[in-house]
This record gives C-alpha cells, structure tokens and sequence, in this order.
C-alpha cells in the first residue's frame, strides 16, 4: 500500500460506551437491539481521532467524523474503509503498523494509548463484514471475544445511570433522525455544494456554496426539496440564486441562518435572519 498521510489518534472504546445508557438503568443491559456495529467503530473515531480529522481540521483532507467521510479517506491515501478489504482500508494499515514505524498512529510519543486488541478487533470485523452502517451488533455474527467486550462496555454501572442526551436528543431519537437526514441526503444529486452535518452532536443541515457559486442557482437549490426539513443553515454568497430561488426556502420550515452578498447590485451586504 502507498505511504498515507497520517491518521488522528484514538482513544479507548469506552468513548461510545455511554449511548449504551440510554437503554435504561437495569444491572444488565446486553447488547441492544438497535445498535450497530459502526456505532461502535465511530465511537471510536469520535473519541480523538476527530480532533485531527473532523469537520473543524482536515489534515490531510481526511475526515472521520461520519460514515461517508471514514469510507471516502483522505488525499493520495485511497479509502479510509474498503468493504471486506483490509488491506485497502488505511485506518486499519496505520493502526497495525509496528509502533516504531513512521507511518503508526497513534504516534508513540504522543499521549494517548495504541489501539487495544479488543478495538482492533472491533474495526477489523466491521470491514471483514462489509464496513456498513446498517448492520445491528444483536444480530451480527461475532466472535465471542468481540461480543463479551461490547457487553462489559454497555454494563458498565457508571454507563447505565441515566439516559445521555445528544443535541437535546434521547440517544434512539438522535439516531433515528441522523438516519432519516442520511437518507434524505442520498436523494440530492450532486450540485458542488457543501452539505454538512452542524457539529457531531446534531446531524441537521448546513449549505454552503461556495464552492459551486458560479453555478448554483434556482434550479440546484430545487434539488434540495427532499432535505428541506433538515436544512437549518444556509450559506448562498455570490450564487446565482434568484427572488424565484429565495421564495423556496419558505418550504423549509427549520432554516434559521441565511446569508447573502448581493455582488450585482455592487453591495457585499451579510444577512443573518432569524426566520
């Protein structure tokens, strides 16, 4: 495999050990039924690697704060997760890397702690498995090792006290709305804009066109209609939307933040609206 660019540094799995709690306070808890095995893995990500690789800071244009993001990979390095292959995927390559070696990470002089067997075991079977984000950990075929891990991390006692809360969100009500905005996205054809979650802890939507501004207009911000309800700020700076474009976005009923430069009238005039 090419040399890769590094990867952020991870922390212990116990990072995503608390969306177990959610489940309620019994002494035992199991795995539970809706989880997926990504979950886990994305705990994972979330537990430091974002602070190199997130929405924040990119080195290497690698980002790992969301599944599309781990999937894609960072530049010159291929994917971050390729499905079934562990020898294309590169979190796994730098994380199994001998720990004296350049490309390792974490890096040995840094302060956090290498990948425990029992994580590396986690992210090796989720891309054994395909690398999906579809997959429940109840019904998935894992090894015994794999499994009693995930159930002392959901029993742990300081875990299970009471219900963790995300972006205002039960843990089951975040995760069902962070799927129906998934799904919504995949409906939107690619129009060079920028539609990002708003942070890690609310999956609701962000616009912003810069990158594509010569070309969006009306008929991309159409495009859009299907994630509408999801769509809570927007960023149309030198687009080509028009009056016709702007009168859609009264068909999104959550759309707090829009801002405008109004290049053609010869103002640069920065509109932060409340609606």
């Amino acid at each position: 495999m090419k040399r890769i660019i590094p990867l952020a540094t991870v922390t212990l799995i116990t990072a995503f050990a608390p969306t177990f709690s959610a489940l309620g306070s019994a002494e035992k808890v199991g795995l539970p039924d809706k989880m997926k095995l990504f979950d886990a893995v994305q705990g994972i990500m979330d537990g430091g690697c974002v602070d190199c690789h997130g929405e924040k800071k990119a080195k290497g244009k690698l980002r790992l704060d969301s599944y599309e993001a781990i999937l894609k990979g960072g530049k010159g390095d291929g994917p971050g997760a390729e499905p079934k292959s562990l020898d294309d995927s590169s979190i796994w390559y730098r994380a199994t890397l001998d720990h004296d070696d350049d490309d390792y990470m974490p890096p040995v002089d840094s302060d956090v702690k290498p990948l425990t067997p029992a994580q590396l075991n986690l992210i090796k079977t989720w891309i054994e498995k395909g690398a999906d984000n579809t997959t429940e950990i109840a019904s998935a075929d894992l090894d015994a090792g794999l499994r009693d891990f995930l159930v002392k991390q959901a029993n742990k006692p300081k875990f299970v006290e009471k219900p963790v809360i995300i972006g205002g969100l039960g843990v089951d009500e975040w995760g069902k709305k962070r799927d129906a905005i998934a799904a919504a996205k995949a409906k939107v054809p690619d129009t060079g804009a920028s539609l990002m979650p708003l942070s890690q802890k609310d999956p609701q939507l962000r616009l912003n066109v810069i990158n594509a501004y010569k070309d969006f207009g009306d008929a991309q911000l159409g495009q859009l209609k299907p994630v509408g309800d999801y769509l809570v700020w927007a960023d149309l700076a030198r687009s080509q939307v028009t009056d016709a474009g702007l009168d859609m976005l009264a068909g999104m009923p959550h759309l707090e933040r829009l801002h405008l430069e109004l290049e053609l009238l010869k103002l640069n005039m920065f509109w932060q609206h409340k609606l």
